[in-house]
């Protein structure tokens, strides 16, 4: 049934109309990119749904399989007013509302900003040139500034009561506790997504496992855990010396696992050192590289992190040095193992260093 729904049809709901308030006489205009002829076709397939920058899709391989042609709009939501950022979930939230779980799939949607139309008096100012003719991007284009935070608001109330899914952005996951109870929960989100003509995408979905991943991660009956399939070239990974910029795109990534990095803060230390450092080359030495390696075998040590039994006592471990504070949360399961539920670390400032041990 969902994918009956054709590709050119939009969302009825009323809060997926795209509203683009630019300021009175404001202008956004930039002369369109060239796109290279071997890629003409995959443009021109595509030209009635989506303009004109051409970014490669890889599938989960990392091996380019599509091109998605995208508009740049970085001007236009220059000359846009600020929005509500409607709330993105914490992914580690998301996590925790999957405890006591059995059976997972995951949902990914199609396009799904296509499916929001643009007001009518707003559709000119997402006007491209191709070819010598003029077009004009009648639904959602990536990019926009305030689509994400529309686009999570839409899904909020398409879902409001419904407490076996959870999604961040378009990726959705369904959780239940057994298989009879999931193939109802799978059903009843299903028939919610077509009811607003949100199309599924079955080559990106995965129904009814123990395990599954998500957003970077391995969710599974027991807990979740870093996805190594995102760290297959870990070891390749360059050292990142050349600039202050490439600091901070490491940290950025280490950043994003850093709940499943013990420490981080004492550990990545030497690092964040360097962050907004000019001379990144001269500063950089073995106690860098010291820090760099650790942190890479730490992605690759496969730490898991529990779900929390409520009916069982909690634990709590400290630790602190001249760089950092930090504290683990865990549980003793019957074998009386340590089951790691939290991480939590904090960098020291120049001052708080010079504090007493009782005031950290």
């Amino acid at each position: 049934m969902n994918q009956s729904i054709p590709v050119t049809s939009s969302c009825p709901m009323p809060e997926s109309i795209i509203h683009l308030p630019t300021k009175e006489g404001a202008t956004a205009y930039r002369r369109q990119y060239p796109i290279p002829h071997a890629l003409r076709p995959v443009l021109n397939k595509q030209i009635e749904e989506c303009p004109l920058l051409l970014v490669p899709k890889r599938n989960k391989a990392g091996q380019i399989v599509n091109h998605r042609v995208c508009l740049d709009v970085r001007l236009l939501n220059n000359i846009l007013p600020p929005t509500f950022n409607y709330p993105v979930p914490l992914i580690r939230d998301i996590f925790d509302n999957l405890s006591g779980k059995k059976v997972f799939s995951t949902i990914d949607l199609s396009n799904a900003y296509h499916r929001f139309k643009v007001a009518p008096e707003d559709v000119h100012k997402l006007t491209f040139t191709h070819d010598n003719a003029q077009y004009s991007f009648i639904k959602g284009c990536f990019g926009v500034k305030m689509l994400t935070s529309q686009f999570k608001k839409c899904l909020a109330i398409l879902f409001d009561g419904i407490s076996c899914v959870q999604n961040f952005v378009d990726d959705c996951i369904v959780a239940s506790n057994s298989f009879e109870q999931h193939a109802e929960d799978v059903k009843l989100v299903l028939e919610k997504l077509t009811s607003v003509n949100l199309i599924v995408n079955p080559d990106k979905c995965v129904w009814f496992q123990h395990s599954v991943r998500l957003l970077g991660f391995v969710v599974n009956t027991t807990g979740t855990k870093v996805d190594r399939n995102k760290l297959t070239n870990v070891q390749n990974w360059p050292i990142p010396n050349q600039s202050y910029k490439h600091v901070q795109q490491f940290m950025g990534l280490i950043n994003y696992f850093r709940d499943y990095v013990p420490m981080i803060s004492r550990v990545a230390e030497p690092i964040t050192r360097l962050s907004n450092a000019v001379n990144i080359r001269e500063l950089w030495t073995d106690e860098q590289t010291n820090s760099f390696n650790s942190l890479k075998a730490i992605l690759q040590s496969n730490l898991v992190l529990h779900y929390p039994d409520l009916s069982k006592k909690f634990f709590v471990a400290t630790d602190a040095s001249l760089y950092g504070v930090a504290a683990v949360l865990y549980q003793k399961d019957e074998l009386q193992r340590d089951k790691y539920i939290s991480f939590v670390s904090s960098s020291l400032t120049p001052s708080q260093r010079r504090w007493m041990t009782i005031k950290l």
